[in-house]
């Protein structure tokens, strides 16, 4: 027990003297300790330096098992960061031969790895599925309870980005059951933040995603955990805003923001950001939109996702910039960057954008723009996102106002109406209609 407080020190102590198998040995003692009180970004340095330490030791059957085995929880530390590009670059070297040194546990960790870097980076969703279910069912055969829910947890993510709710629910809605039997409130936190911005937001049950939202505050702020608090906050500030309270939206996203700075989360970084740009978008404050569009490009950079929300965050940027009288967008610039943009839950919405940048730049887009808003509506109806589907009729019955069509405007009016009312965000469209 006294040596727990010194595992740090002793690990430094016997790598400096060069005995890197004890300071290996120390190493994972000490990222062990720290990921029991902390995040794992803490843990990240302790496991570069076990890994640094096992590859200058004399190599043996066991030390490589020992590389292998220490590569994919590096790996998987990353991963649980959302640092997908170091996540895979921890484990690259060892893929070949994984399978024939490492342990099976550690087997279903790698795909865990494999698996999240395939959606989140590479974007290539069937690969994804493959690697994610692969993971589940070796967990499964070894009846690692643990490693199951951890592949659920990525696989979750994945199917809700791909707009299959009903999977990416049951498989998040496991995991929160699990750790409210354990009273782990950081994690109630963090995956109620999941299971409301990544299903019901998207899907449009905001009522239920505004609630459950809520109480991921609740859990995060009892925990006193930055990194949840950070998801829990930007979540329901996402929800705040569906269901038009936008004053109260822009406070959580800001707070989510500081707390995503603090827990260095550069992915709700960068997704509050983009919700923050179109908030202000919709509320004439195209100054600040622009601003936080511009954040969202910034902080995507930092983040190892691939280019979708990159790519739609810039498209966003220039939506601001039209509203304010840029006229001189290069329109077949941000087409490009829109065709680039893989993931299903954002291909209604990057439509909807260049449909509205079209209508801010003259009465002679408007065939292209009615081109573009009609694809959005397709692509929301396909793919489920109905809260989207709603903004992109309500966006289609101003460009037909704007056409001098008042009778299909109003027909249009009604189906965003009716959306809204059917997602449980009746009031965002009379507030946002207010600013008018």
């Amino acid at each position: 027990n006294s040596l727990f407080e010194y595992f740090e020190v002793l690990a430094e102590h016997f790598a400096l003297g060069g005995n890197f198998i004890k300071g290996a040995e120390y190493y994972q003692f000490a990222y062990k300790k720290v990921l029991k009180a902390a995040s794992p970004y803490d843990a990240i340095e302790y496991a570069v330096k076990r890994i640094d330490c096992l590859e200058k030791s004399d190599k043996s059957d066991d030390i490589e098992k020992q590389i292998v085995e220490s590569r994919i929880v590096l790996g998987f530390l990353y991963v649980q960061m959302n640092y997908y590009t170091s996540a895979m670059q921890a484990i690259q070297p060892i893929l070949a031969v994984a399978e024939k040194k490492a342990g099976k546990k550690k087997i279903v960790l790698m795909y865990t790895v494999l698996g999240s870097y395939q959606y989140a980076v590479e974007e290539n969703f069937p690969e994804a599925f493959i690697s994610l279910k692969k993971a589940v069912e070796l967990a499964k055969e070894v009846n690692d309870f643990i490693a199951i829910m951890r592949a659920r947890y990525w696989l979750g993510v994945a199917q809700g980005l791909h707009c299959e709710f009903k999977e990416a629910e049951y498989n998040i809605n496991q995991l929160i059951e699990v750790n409210k039997a354990a009273d782990i409130l950081w994690g109630i936190a963090a995956l109620k933040s999941l299971v409301s911005y990544f299903v019901y937001y998207h899907e449009g049950y905001i009522e239920k995603g505004f609630r459950t939202s809520f109480d991921a505050v609740q859990s995060a702020e009892k925990s006193h955990d930055a990194y949840s608090k950070g998801m829990a906050y930007v979540a329901h500030g996402v929800l705040c805003y569906c269901k038009g309270f936008v004053d109260k939206a822009e406070r959580y996203l800001i707070k989510g923001i500081k707390f995503c700075e603090k827990s260095k989360n550069f992915t709700w970084h960068t997704g509050a950001q983009l919700c923050l740009g179109e908030l202000n978008y919709e509320t004439k404050k195209y100054d600040d939109s622009f601003n936080a569009f511009n954040q969202s490009t910034d902080w995507a950079k930092k983040s190892d996702l691939g280019v979708s929300i990159l790519n739609l965050a810039m498209i966003g940027a220039a939506l601001a910039k039209s509203a304010m009288g840029d006229q001189i967008l290069n329109f077949e610039e941000l087409t490009t960057l829109a065709d680039d943009i893989n993931m299903p839950s954002y291909e209604g919405c990057k439509s909807r954008f260049l449909s509205e940048t079209l209508i801010n730049m003259g009465n002679e887009n408007h065939k292209e723009a009615e081109e573009l808003i009609q694809k959005a509506i397709q692509t929301d109806i396909r793919n489920g996102m109905n809260f989207s589907l709603g903004q992109d009729y309500r966006i289609y019955s101003q460009l037909l106002v704007k056409s001098g069509d008042p009778d299909k405007a109003s027909i249009y009016y009604k189906k965003a109406e009716e959306t809204f009312k059917q997602c449980g965000a009746d009031q965002y469209l009379e507030t946002i209609d207010s600013y008018k």
